[in-house]
């Protein structure tokens, strides 16, 4: 007798395989095989759509992920839940699986962007070692019993929450890596949890694939997200799901594959969505304090609407400084800036939708400091639900930038500052738009311009526009008594990877490194010092730009590296006053942050809450029509 014929790896594997698929045919049910059907097809429609979208990231300049597009998952997560899972609307709720997961893809973006400039091969890699990993444990998932792995869901829950935690305020190299750890087990048994949980659901009459499909898109895409930046070089970064990169740098000797289901997420989508969400119930006691403001005298209606404001900006620094555990260090006219109380034109560079966060930090040093601040801001602005309306009933003045310049709006908002009766500060960006290094032919205009006027190109600044700066000196002259020249450098924008781009809100928040720092150089002048005459005016303006290039001028220097670290590290700006400044403490902070915290969960939790938030969102579309008929812009 012949003797049986030994397999080859190959077909090993093969025969593997199929008796794995023939196990399952015996093993699940029909109604729930069909069901993963459904889910497993759809997780592959996702992917593809999630591709879509990081090629969208590449190869367009306007869906990059950024700070709005990090809002935007988490509505069409609420739209997916709050609709009904019936046969009508299965094709409404496919598309808005279809959304979130392009801008997922999207979000990933940034580290696919990486590992290209390392290696294109590697997206290849890591997409089929996401596969295998992911496969792997799915299928232990359906060949062990079925509700085996169902009781991890308490354990894991719990467990994600003390690592999110961990990880938002901790910045301990060692609790870091052992939360990575911990992320890693976490990950993988919710695989485990999710692919049990999802047949469970369909033997208890539950059909909703898509709702079901979430869950192990979400499992997929983040193994992918961390076993890329894995693969991309020796010190990697792991990825906030809604933001660009959250670094955390590792040892060779300690990489590993990071996978933060809920903590990468929620991580990112914490600063998101904790402040866009606060701004409803502060402008609903907004709406109930200007409809009493007829019974007010204005001092006690501007104490009041001060106090409330400036609640919710100790919000906003919570977020952007006590959970970014940012260094900040301050040169120059520093001690003039916090001891001077007084009205005051604000100049800044403009490179990041960060700027205003940066200055608030200025302003909140002094006592009170923060409703003081006001921006002229462009007036597509006025469209953001419900913050328009408010930022222009409080003094921001809107600019036209793109139509006919109107004035009228901009003296009106102007006189109501120069009336107010109480110091203030007006943030102007004279520059009109963010210096972005991919903004070629913006930097180019501006290059040209500046030859145009005999300086000498500017490399990391744009070319300032007089005619706002003119108007508020001319218009607030007669209250006005300084102006400061404030010079704003990001310390993430030193990795040569970034190119010069400084973080967007998300990357600030959420990133970590030595690099993380915001250093801010500052000139006062009082009004005295500014000449009055507008080609004077427009000279000078220029030359403080050209002072800001000379402070920035590293960014384009050939030796880019060691010079860029030397003055990030060592505070090379000149005029250092004071290092590692002290953040603001969380006894000013965290009463405001857990207020707003207690009114969102009082929305979700009782019925009168929720009404008011509800009537609030409701009201904003009637606010923007407000804006239009006081002709605010």
């Amino acid at each position: 007798m012949a003797a049986p014929r030994t397999r080859s790896a190959g077909e090993q594997i093969l025969f593997n395989i199929q008796n794995t698929i023939y196990s399952l045919n015996n093993k699940l049910e029909k109604d729930v095989r069909e069901h993963l059907k459904a889910v497993y097809g759809t997780l592959c429609v996702g992917l593809l759509a999630a591709a879509f979208g990081a090629g969208l990231h590449l190869l367009t300049d306007y869906f990059r992920a950024n700070f709005l597009l990090s809002l935007a998952p988490v509505g069409l997560m609420i739209a997916l839940s709050t609709t009904p899972c019936t046969p009508e609307n299965e094709r409404k709720r496919f598309y808005y699986f279809l959304g979130f997961t392009c801008l997922s893809g999207i979000s990933t973006g940034p580290l696919i962007e990486q590992a290209i400039s390392v290696d294109p091969s590697l997206i290849m890699t890591a997409f089929l070692a996401t596969s295998v990993v992911f496969g792997c444990f799915t299928l232990a998932a359906l060949h062990a019993p079925s509700t085996k792995y169902l009781h991890l869901g308490g354990v894991l829950f719990s467990a994600m929450s003390l690592v999110l935690i961990t990880v938002l305020f901790s910045r301990s190299a060692f609790i870091d890596f052992a939360c990575l750890w911990i992320s890693f087990g976490i990950n993988c048994a919710l695989i485990l949890y999710d692919t049990q949980m999802i047949c469970e659901k369909r033997r208890r009459g539950d059909t909703d694939y898509i709702w079901h499909t979430i869950d192990l898109f979400l499992d997929f895409i983040n193994l992918f997200r961390h076993i890329l930046a894995l693969l991309k070089d020796k010190e990697f970064r792991i990825v906030c799901i809604c933001c660009n990169i959250n670094v955390m740098n590792m040892s060779n000797n300690f990489r590993m594959l990071a996978s933060v289901y809920a903590v990468n997420e929620l991580r990112s989508l914490f600063p998101a969505s904790f402040l866009t969400l606060s701004w409803v119930p502060f402008a609903g006691m907004s709406l109930g304090l200007n409809a009493v403001k007829v019974f007010l005298s204005k001092k006690i209606f501007l104490r009041l609407d001060n106090y409330m404001y400036s609640a919710y900006l100790r919000t906003c620094l919570f977020v952007f400084e006590n959970v970014s555990a940012v260094q900040i260090n301050f040169y120059g006219d520093y001690k003039d800036l916090i001891s001077k109380r007084e009205s005051a034109i604000i100049l800044s560079n403009h490179q990041s939708d960060t700027d205003w966060a940066a200055i608030l930090m200025l302003a909140s040093r002094q006592q009170d400091g923060e409703h003081m601040l006001r921006v002229m801001v462009k007036d597509v602005i006025h469209f953001t639900p419900l913050f328009g309306w408010y930022i222009y009933q409080h003094g921001f003045i809107y600019v036209r930038r793109f139509k006919n310049f109107v004035l009228s709006p901009v003296i009106r908002q102007l006189k109501y500052l120069a009336n107010l009766g109480e110091p203030f500060w007006l943030l102007i960006f004279p520059e009109g738009t963010r210096f972005s290094p991919k903004k070629y032919s913006v930097i180019k205009s501006s290059q040209d311009y500046c030859r145009k006027n005999g300086y000498s190109p500017f490399n990391s600044v744009l070319f300032p526009k007089v005619n706002g700066f003119a108007l508020a000196l001319n218009e607030l002259k007669g209250s006005l008594d300084a102006v400061y020249d404030i010079t704003i450098a990001y310390g993430q924008a030193s990795d040569p990877k970034r190119l010069r781009k400084a973080p967007n809100m998300l990357e600030f928040v959420c990133g970590s490194g030595p690099r993380r720092s915001l250093h801010f150089h500052i000139r006062r002048f009082s009004v005295s010092e500014i000449p009055q005459d507008k080609d004077a005016i427009k000279t000078w303006l220029a030359d403080r730009y050209s002072a800001k290039d000379k402070l920035l001028f590293i960014y384009v220097l050939q030796n880019y590296l060691r010079i860029l670290e030397q003055f990030y590290s060592e505070g090379d700006m000149p005029d250092l006053v004071e290092k590692s400044a002290s953040l603001s403490p969380l006894c000013k902070t965290l009463p405001a942050a857990s207020l707003y915290a207690a009114s969102l969960i009082a929305a979700f939790l009782f019925p009168i809450p929720r009404k008011f938030f509800v009537a609030t969102v409701i009201s904003s579309p009637f606010l923007i029509l407000w804006l239009r008929i006081r002709n605010a812009y």
